[in-house]
């Protein structure tokens, strides 16, 4: 990055603190919460450069479903063909400008225009221009060497995640997912299912937003991990919390390239969280490690060995995220109705945390205004993630 551009985002003795030591180090100063400028520099050196989590192939259940979502202000649009693959586009017709769908659609056969009439197949590919020429009919043969076809987007699908990459030379999606692929590899991911749940009466994926920027929101879903015993009644309860023993961590901080996860063995907890008679989702054993993990920019993952719940973030605004959130269980258990109750309580248990964490996850984005202090410092023995994703930030902008 020149440094002109370097300096509109950072004074050299901020960018300095960040890539100190932890024991020395600061975090990011308090204007790449709150300023318009620096999110739209996020928006094209993060949002448009790497891969990001963009939706769950579930929420296009039947051939000819169609979803439209924006990644900041880029107007995308996920559509399953008639192959049953998921494909994403830009949501732009070539001629108008207008998106080529303005909501959720279901079992289309063709997609059309709504303010021209363009006429798309589900392949993205252009069949009909209707009067475009004076004519009922239009002739594909008028529009000479335009190009009027769907502009399509790279994409790839894992555990049931679309992702998508706007650069021009995306990274190979093997090497981007590898850290978590890894991490999973225990688990039997081709058996795993969405549930549905009660608090998104009755859908497989449930949405809410919160009042913040989307480093906030990710510096607390995993890597704060000090913040359980005061946030959340769950763990206020657990003598098992703060993670602790004798000076000792009982988790390990795991910061893997573009994977950071609060990590610990589920039998360490086991008087934490409650036992909820949910089958495994081992390929074979059980698994015995669980995380609360991230994988930069946007993919918030809880990996236990019952269940994965996914939440993917998008940020709005400097202020706003909206969250996509699914729950994943061993197929037969996520729809057993014997289990129900098991579902219903770690739904609970999931949605109180997170009205507890946005509680406090707003209140520190408000207080990013303050002139008091503008960077704060870590706790090492606590925030080897924390510091991490801070310098993973400044990395992914060019200013390292």
């Amino acid at each position: 990055m020149a440094t002109d551009e370097r300096s509109a985002l950072l004074t050299e003795d901020e960018r300095e603190a960040v890539w100190r030591p932890i024991e020395e180090a600061l975090t990011l100063p308090n204007r790449a919460f709150t300023c318009e400028a620096w999110f739209a520099v996020e928006a094209e050196k993060i949002y448009r450069q790497s891969w990001v989590a963009y939706c769950f192939e579930h929420e296009l259940p039947h051939e000819g479903d169609v979803m439209p979502r924006d990644i900041i202000d880029f107007p995308l649009m996920a559509v399953r063909g008639t192959d049953g693959k998921v494909r994403v586009f830009h949501n732009v017709c070539p001629y108008d400008s207008c998106p080529v769908v303005l909501e959720q659609q279901h079992r289309r056969e063709f997609l059309r225009v709504p303010y021209h009439g363009w006429l798309y197949d589900l392949n993205g590919r252009l069949v009909g221009i209707p009067y475009w020429d004076g004519t009922p009919e239009g002739s594909l043969a008028s529009l000479g060497e335009r190009r009027a076809d769907l502009l399509p987007v790279a994409c790839e699908t894992f555990m049931g995640i679309v992702f998508v990459s706007l650069a021009e030379q995306p990274e190979p999606f093997a090497s981007y997912i590898a850290p978590l692929a890894e991490i999973l590899e225990p688990w039997d991911l081709a058996s795993a299912s969405p549930g549905r749940m009660s608090m998104g009466e009755g859908e497989t994926t449930f949405s809410y937003e919160v009042a913040a920027n989307w480093k906030t929101y990710y510096e607390n879903t995993c890597i704060n991990v000090l913040h359980e015993a005061f946030a959340h009644t769950l763990y206020a309860d657990s003598p098992e919390v703060p993670r602790v023993h004798d000076g000792v961590k009982t988790y390990w901080d795991h910061v893997d390239r573009n994977f950071l996860a609060l990590s610990y063995k589920a039998e360490d907890f086991a008087n934490t969280y409650p036992f909820l008679d949910i089958p495994h989702l081992g390929r074979e054993e059980e698994p015995v490690n669980a995380y609360y993990g991230a994988l930069f920019p946007n993919l918030h993952i809880g990996i236990a060995p019952d269940s994965i719940v996914a939440v993917l973030a998008f940020p709005e605004r400097p202020d706003h995220t909206t969250l996509y959130e699914s729950y994943y269980f061993r197929r037969d258990a996520a729809t057993d109705p014997t289990l129900r109750t098991s579902r219903e309580v770690l739904y609970h248990l999931w949605r109180m945390a997170h009205l507890e964490d946005q509680r406090v996850i707003e209140g520190v984005q408000r207080a990013r205004h303050s002139p008091a202090v503008n960077q704060m410092f870590y706790a090492p023995f606590w925030d080897v993630m924390h510091h991490a994703f801070s310098q993973m930030v400044l990395e992914a902008l060019g200013e390292k």
